[in-house]
C-alpha cells in the first residue's frame, strides 16, 4: 500500500511536470503556426499562395478562397457570372474583396508593430503593407473607369480589380503554382467577370466600408508616425486620407452609396449606410483627427443614425450574425462600449477576437471576464495546414472551415452552400497578432523573416 502511494505520488508529479512543459510550449507553437500561415499565404512555403504582392491590377488583394478541384470550363459560378472559362482545373476566388483587404491591412499593421516592439526588421512587412494600402487607391480610381467614367479618387471604390487572366503571370508562366506543380487555371472576381453594372455586387457597400474603417483604425493607432520607404506620407496619413474619402463621400450623398452617374447602389448590395452613419462619423473623426473637416455628422447621422446606434446596446441579440460584426467594428472604431460589455457579447456569439481588438484600439486593459486560456484554446485548435472545407486532404476541425470564422461566424463549421475551398487563414493571423500584442510580456519574442510573395 505504501509503495503504491509513493508510485502514485511520483506519477502525479511526472504528469504535472509534463503538463507544465506542454503549457510552456504553447506560446511558441502557436507563434510558429502564425509564421507558417504567413508563408502559406505568400506562397513562400512552396505552395501556391493566396496573394500576389505588388502595385499592378489584382495585386496585394487576398483571395477569399481557392478550389484546386474546380473544373474551369464547367464551374457553375464562373458560367453564371460570365467569367473567363478555360480548360483546366483549379479556381481562385476574390469575393468580398475589400473585406479581406481590410483584414489583411489590420493584420499587417499589427505584425509591423509586434516586429518593431521586438526590435526586428520591418522592411518586408512595411513594403507589403504599403502595397496593400495603395491597392485601395487603385480600387477607388478603377470604380468609375469600369462604369465608363473618368477615374476619380472620391471614396467610391470597387471590391477588387483582379483580371480574368490573373492566373497567368507571363507568356508561358502561371502565377499561383506550387513547387509540386499544382496550379490554377481560372479566376472568379469582381474585376474579371462580366460587364459591370452599379448593382452587381462589385462596388462599395456598407459592410465593405465598415471593414475598411476598422482596418484603418489599426493603422492609425499603431503606425501613425511610421513611414513607408521613399514616402512623404506616413501610414497614419494614408489611413486618415482613405477614411476621409469614404466617409465624406457618404456624408455628401446623405449616407447612400451613389455611382458616378448618380444612380444608387441597391440596399441588396449594402447601398444604404444610414444605420451606421453616426458611428462611421465618430470613427472617422477619431482616425482623421478632424484634419479634413471638423465633423462628419450630418442631418441623417445626427437623428436616424444616432437613434439606431443607441439600439445596438439593448437590442443587440435580436440582430443577425452579420450585423454583429458590423456593430463590433464600428462600436470599437468609435470607442463607444467598454471592454467588459464587448467581451460579454463576444463570448455569446463566439467572436472574442473583437474583445482583443477593443483592448488594442482603445487602450483598455484586458477585461477580467476574458481569460487567456480561452484565446489560446482557439489558436491551438486551428489546423497547421490552414483552414479549408471538403478539399482533398482537408483536416480542418470545426471552427476553421470558412473564409473567416469572425466575419462568417455562422459558417465556421462549414458553409451551407457546400462550396469546396482552401482558405487563407487571415482569421488566425489577425487573432494571433492581437494576442501577441496584448500578452507579449509573457510570450517568446516576435521574430521572422519572410519573402514578399509571388
Amino acid at each position: 500500500m505504501y509503495n503504491n502511494k509513493i508510485s502514485g505520488t511520483l506519477m502525479l508529479i511526472m504528469i504535472l511536470l509534463f503538463a507544465n512543459d506542454l503549457i510552456s510550449q504553447n506560446p511558441k507553437n502557436i507563434q510558429d503556426k502564425y509564421w507558417n500561415y504567413r508563408a502559406r499565404f505568400l506562397g513562400s512555403d512552396g505552395g501556391e499562395g493566396f496573394i500576389s504582392v505588388g502595385p499592378a491590377r489584382g495585386q496585394s488583394l487576398p483571395m477569399a478562397g481557392r478550389n484546386p478541384e474546380a473544373d474551369c470550363l464547367r464551374d457553375w459560378h464562373l458560367v453564371h457570372h460570365k467569367c473567363q472559362t478555360t480548360k483546366g482545373k483549379g479556381k481562385a476566388g476574390w469575393g468580398d474583396g475589400t473585406i479581406y483587404l481590410a483584414y489583411y491591412i489590420a493584420t499587417l499593421a499589427l505584425e509591423y508593430r509586434n516586429l518593431k516592439d521586438a526590435g526586428q526588421d520591418v522592411t518586408s512587412c512595411s513594403k507589403e503593407l504599403y502595397f496593400a494600402m495603395k491597392a485601395f487607391d487603385r480600387l477607388d480610381a478603377r470604380a468609375e473607369e469600369v462604369l465608363g467614367f473618368a477615374p476619380k479618387l472620391d471614396g467610391f471604390y470597387m471590391r477588387d480589380d483582379v483580371p480574368g487572366d490573373f492566373f497567368i503571370k507571363g507568356k508561358k508562366e502561371k502565377r499561383f503554382v506550387s513547387k509540386k506543380g499544382r496550379a490554377y487555371h481560372c479566376v472568379e472576381s469582381a474585376g474579371g467577370c462580366g460587364k459591370k453594372t452599379l448593382n452587381d455586387g462589385s462596388f462599395a457597400s456598407q459592410d465593405q466600408t465598415i471593414s475598411l474603417i476598422f482596418a484603418f483604425a489599426f493603422v492609425k493607432k499603431l503606425l501613425s508616425d511610421e513611414y513607408p520607404k521613399n514616402s512623404t506620407q506616413s501610414f497614419g496619413d494614408l489611413a486618415a486620407l482613405y477614411t476621409h474619402r469614404m466617409v465624406n463621400f457618404l456624408l455628401e450623398n446623405k449616407w447612400r452609396i451613389k455611382g458616378p452617374g448618380g444612380g444608387k447602389v441597391s440596399n441588396r448590395w449594402g447601398g444604404d449606410c444610414r444605420a451606421f452613419s453616426s458611428l462611421m462619423a465618430e470613427a472617422a473623426e477619431k482616425i482623421t483627427e478632424k484634419k479634413y473637416r471638423k465633423s462628419y455628422q450630418g442631418a441623417g447621422s445626427r437623428f436616424l443614425g444616432k437613434t439606431l446606434a443607441g439600439t445596438y446596446n439593448w437590442a443587440y441579440f435580436v440582430q443577425n450574425k452579420r450585423n454583429h460584426v458590423m456593430i463590433y467594428n464600428m462600436i470599437i472604431a468609435a470607442g463607444r462600449w467598454n471592454g467588459k460589455k464587448i467581451t460579454r457579447r463576444c463570448k455569446r456569439t463566439d467572436q472574442i477576437v473583437f474583445s482583443l481588438a477593443n483592448a488594442v484600439l482603445n487602450n483598455e486593459p484586458i477585461p477580467n471576464n476574458m481569460k487567456e486560456e480561452e484565446v489560446v484554446a482557439i489558436l491551438e485548435s486551428a489546423p497547421w495546414d490552414g483552414p479549408c472545407f471538403n478539399t482533398p486532404g482537408c483536416k480542418a476541425p470545426d471552427g476553421w472551415k470558412s473564409t473567416d470564422r469572425w466575419w462568417h461566424e455562422g459558417w465556421k463549421n462549414g458553409n451551407p452552400h457546400g462550396l469546396v475551398a482552401e482558405y487563407s487563414g487571415l482569421d488566425y493571423m489577425f487573432f494571433y497578432n492581437l494576442y501577441h500584442y496584448l500578452y507579449k510580456r509573457k510570450l517568446p519574442r516576435f521574430r521572422s523573416l519572410l519573402d514578399t510573395g509571388k
